[in-house]
């Protein structure tokens, strides 16, 4: 079984998102591929555990890429 959590974020640089980011870390929640997603928001930047990802278009993204 394969245990590497790729986690798809909708809405990362909204309220909601950042508190879920801010979980994440609380609980040094091991991620293996980060995709923040959104619509409004894209090209933004949001960071995880001190790495920094740019925000794609959630209408463009390919969800088999995300486990979770």
């Amino acid at each position: 079984m394969n245990n590497e959590l790729n986690l798809a974020l909708v809405g990362a640089s909204g309220v909601v998102g950042q508190k879920i980011i801010q979980l994440l870390e609380k609980k040094n929640f091991q991620v293996n591929n980060f995709y923040p997603l959104g619509k409004s928001s894209v090209g933004d930047e949001v960071s995880l555990m001190n790495q920094t990802y740019v925000i794609d278009d959630v209408d463009l993204f390919d969800a088999t890429k995300a486990n979770l």
